[in-house]
């Protein structure tokens, strides 16, 4: 099954998916909470950085490009600022937004998170739900007509924010069929009626029981609400259930099939925006021509990846390669190795931490992490994720920093896992280790002997009542070095 997986993987590298729907912008504010207001009884939260995601039809969108595809994003947003960021996450993804229709008076759709550690705070939302101008339908619609052709799969992505209404859906229904184009629909209950004829509709378990009209009360109820959507819709039914797994419907030869796909999740930490990692991911399998089974499994294993990840996050093709050939096992977000950690410690182990770019892996690494190895049970490496590493070479005056790193960190972070000196490997954003550290509380850090006891770690280190180790670095090896001699080799 693994092979027919990779393979499956392998065939949706740059198939072109149309997404109309509604797009967002997810806006994090992400900071510490230590104390509450005097000013009311709320606590008061230490803002550290911000950061925009496209959330919605717009994260659909990015996890289909994460995932190697193409795609092409059809939806109405404001003539705002907020538009022009969310614009700009958009095509930093590489996504097409030529086709996305402005509103004058119409803001674009936006949500704000505050969070306190891992804890979401406050969620602030600015939005206007009202149906989008006669005008802006009928350049969605045209678009839809002159280009359907050109895509290998689309999808509605509906949250009920104005762009999805009964004439826009019937005419996208109407017209995937004419261009005989697969179209694959994440559904709102109060519009389910208008996608009658798609040829997969995907409601979670609560949508799928409120468009059927059939209270879920026990275990088996699930099946007589699938089965009456397949009726209903005349469309291959996928409810998505959580922890549970996924349910597919079909009617086949005047039967219904019943299919059932467990959950490959391991741990979970955030179920925003799982949908539309599925979604994604089965839009990318149809277009490649994929059994349908086939493509609820990539659909599956990516969940799983993204409910492993705080806030609004793609899936990339890479994570459910190494998913699908358990390379990823070493490599962990910052929850998973927080657990990690606790576990080991409970085991009575020692952790050991080091931390790097470890940017264009040589042997001077290899003595590096294989002594760091050697100084307990379980070696955890914290790598800079690119963002980090050219802030940190910025800060510490290196000439190149916006040429660094040579190698991206999901690349870093694979060759570090292969490695059999390291027990598990998590990236950091930070321009300094210490939340990684904290998240871990080593009992012994690693540092080369450029940095010495006086390493900026060492404090925290030794308040943990860890112990700092240093390793002598090896002459002439260093990354720097290899780039130079590479140059001088021209």
């Amino acid at each position: 099954m693994s092979k027919q997986l990779q393979d499956a993987l392998k065939n949706v590298v740059g198939k072109r998916i149309l997404v109309i729907g509604d797009v967002m912008l997810d806006r994090y504010v992400w900071g510490s909470v230590e104390r509450i207001s005097p000013e009311a009884p709320i606590p008061i939260c230490l803002v550290k950085r911000e950061t925009n995601v496209p959330g919605g039809a717009g994260n659909t969108a990015a996890n289909i490009t994460a995932m190697k595809g193409k795609c092409t994003l059809l939806s109405v947003v404001g003539d705002d600022e907020a538009r022009r960021m969310l614009n700009s996450e958009l095509e930093s993804r590489g996504i097409d937004v030529s086709a996305m229709v402005a509103e004058q008076e119409r803001p674009t759709t936006r949500k704000t998170r505050v969070m306190g550690g891992q804890q979401q705070l406050l969620r602030l939302d600015f939005e206007d739900s009202s149906p989008i101008k006669e005008e802006s339908r009928q350049k969605i619609i045209g678009y839809i007509k002159k280009n359907v052709s050109l895509f290998d799969c689309v999808v509605i992505s509906d949250y009920a924010k104005g762009v999805i209404d009964r004439e826009l859906a019937e005419a996208v229904v109407q017209e995937a069929a004419r261009a005989r184009k697969p179209l694959l629909v994440d559904p709102k209950p109060k519009h389910a009626k208008y996608f009658k004829g798609a040829t997969l509709i995907t409601p979670n378990h609560k949508e799928a029981s409120e468009i059927a009209g059939i209270r879920e009360e026990k275990e088996a109820d699930h099946i007589i609400i699938g089965n009456h959507l397949v009726k209903l819709m005349g469309s291959d039914i996928l409810i998505t259930r959580g922890e549970k797994g996924m349910t597919l419907f079909q009617l086949k030869e005047n039967a219904i099939s019943v299919n059932e796909f467990m959950t490959t999740a391991r741990e979970v930490y955030d179920v925003s925006g799982a949908g539309d990692t599925v979604v994604a991911a089965l839009a990318l399998s149809m277009a490649a021509g994929n059994p349908l089974e086939l493509g609820i499994m990539l659909a599956n294993i990516a969940a799983g990846i993204k409910v492993g990840k705080l806030g609004t996050a793609a899936v990339t093709y890479h994570e459910v390669e190494d998913k699908i050939m358990n390379i990823d096992e070493k490599i962990k977000s910052r929850e998973q190795i927080t657990l990690v950690a606790k576990q080991v410690r409970a085991e009575g182990k020692k952790i050991v931490t080091t931390n790097g770019s470890f940017d264009l892996l040589h042997a001077g690494h290899l003595k590096y992490l294989n002594e760091a190895k050697a100084q307990g049970d379980v070696l955890i490496v914290g790598l800079n994720s690119d963002d980090s590493v050219r802030r940190w070479k910025k800060t510490v005056g290196y000439e190149d920093w916006k040429n660094r790193p040579i190698i991206p960190e999901q690349y870093r972070a694979r060759m570090l896992a292969a490695l059999k000196s390291v027990d598990y490997v998590t990236i950091f954003d930070e321009t300094e280790p210490f939340e990684f550290l904290n998240s871990v509380h080593p009992d012994v850090h690693v540092n080369g002997s450029e940095y010495g006891e006086k390493c900026i770690e060492a404090d925290l280190i030794k308040s943990m009542g860890g112990r700092i180790h240093i390793v002598e670095k090896e002459a002439g090896l260093s990354t720097s070095e290899v780039i130079k001699k590479i140059k001088e080799s021209k």
